[in-house]
């Protein structure tokens, strides 16, 4: 099920990693992870992303699927690398460490497996290995060929789990301790404004913020983070701030050289480019119409423009309705 509402996954490849380009659709690398292989995110072709302990509970939201983490750990960063096929794997990172660093460190990997919890027990009597229960009626079980990896999998679900640690049963420890659990999504500090507090809050910012005009007959939904960015959601009047649903967003991300990013970003294979009114590039990727990411000359923004049905995103950008909040 995809996600019904702006694709913020990509979103973060762009603001955050500034050069990586789309991430939700514009990708080139990728894999698949098998019971028994070590999957600690590293320099193996993959893109990966650096993110917040908050980043990562938008991402889980974004990417429409179940995430799995250890949850917050003083003195560790986290690092996100997404598969072509969709698998997510979260990487603890130590103090220091940078993105991609090659040190193995605490890894989760989150795999789409059908029924999961047969096939977890069948992996488990392929290897030899004695399963024990966890809460939810779960099974795990850690294989002697790969002592470093707990697998673990619930009743009715499609997704597999991987708990990967460098130190020799750590992973069990943390299986055990029942600390490995779903990313809890969520987009926090979304709230309704008027069109004054909307004009207050993008001043405040000190950068252009971008929405596609006045009316519509909606609400104005406002989400800022301390990093800069700013989404502006168009929800029918009565919705709740944060409500799960498909509607226009306007984002504005702070990407330095915003301009000169996103041109290579729209070369890459699978972006197509979109007009634009006045001077500025605009595109899309091919496996997702429904979010147009566009930048000016000299400013040091990128706009992701979504509506929940194709080409309507690439129609606004193109007839000049996406500009800077007043």
């Amino acid at each position: 099920m995809r996600v019904p509402e702006f694709r913020l996954g990509a979103v973060v490849a762009v603001g955050i990693a500034a050069g990586l380009g789309v991430w939700l659709g514009v990708r080139g690398t990728g894999g698949s992870s098998t019971p028994g292989t070590i999957t600690a995110a590293g320099p193996t072709g993959r893109e990966v992303i650096p993110v917040s302990a908050g980043e990562l509970r938008t991402l889980a939201l974004a990417f429409g699927r179940p995430i799995y983490w250890a949850g917050t750990m003083a003195g560790y960063t986290y690092e996100v690398a997404r598969l072509q096929n969709g698998d997510v794997e979260v990487r603890y990172l130590p103090k220091g460490a940078k993105v991609d660093d090659p040190r193995p460190s605490l890894t989760i990997g989150t795999y789409q497996v059908a029924n999961a919890i047969a096939a977890t027990e069948r992996a488990a009597g392929a290897s030899g290995a004695r399963t024990f229960p966890i809460s939810d009626h779960g099974i795990a079980f850690s294989a002697r060929s790969s002592p470093r990896s707990v697998y673990l999998a619930y009743p009715r679900s499609d997704y597999q789990v991987e708990v990967y640690d460098p130190r020799p049963g750590r992973a069990v420890t943390l299986v055990r301790s029942g600390k490995i659990a779903l990313v809890p999504a969520k987009r926090p500090g979304a709230r309704i404004v008027s069109l004054p507090q909307l004009v207050a809050a993008a001043r405040a910012l000190h950068h252009p913020v971008y929405w596609a005009g006045p009316g519509h007959g909606k609400a104005y939904e406002l989400t800022t983070t301390p990093t800069g960015r700013a989404y502006v959601r168009y929800l029918l009047p009565g919705t709740k701030a944060g409500a799960d649903v498909p509607e226009l967003t306007v984002a504005t991300y702070p990407v330095t050289n915003a301009y000169e990013v996103t041109i290579r970003a729209a070369e890459q294979p699978g972006a197509v480019t979109v007009p634009v009114t006045g001077a500025g590039i605009a595109f899309y990727a091919k496996s997702d119409p429904t979010s147009v990411y566009f930048a000016r000359p000299g400013q040091n923004v990128q706009v992701e423009v979504y509506f929940p049905q194709a080409s309507e995103a690439a129609s606004l950008v193109t007839n000049g309705m996406i500009v800077e909040v007043p």
